[in-house]
């Protein structure tokens, strides 16, 4: 989780990323939990890869 005073600098778009890589990397799904990774993954159709259905 990204601290208040962080938010809306795009830090929470790249932690996402990094772990997007990761997970491809690792040859791992992500599941997301948190809505706004999830409303990530909806939007971001680049990700489908690692994502578990």
């Amino acid at each position: 989780m990204v601290e208040i005073a962080y938010g809306r600098k795009g830090f929470v778009d790249l932690l996402l990323k990094a772990m997007v890589e990761h997970a491809r990397e690792n040859g791992v799904k992500i599941l997301p939990l948190c809505t706004f990774a999830g409303g990530r993954f909806d939007r971001t159709p680049e990700y489908a890869d690692v994502l578990n259905k």
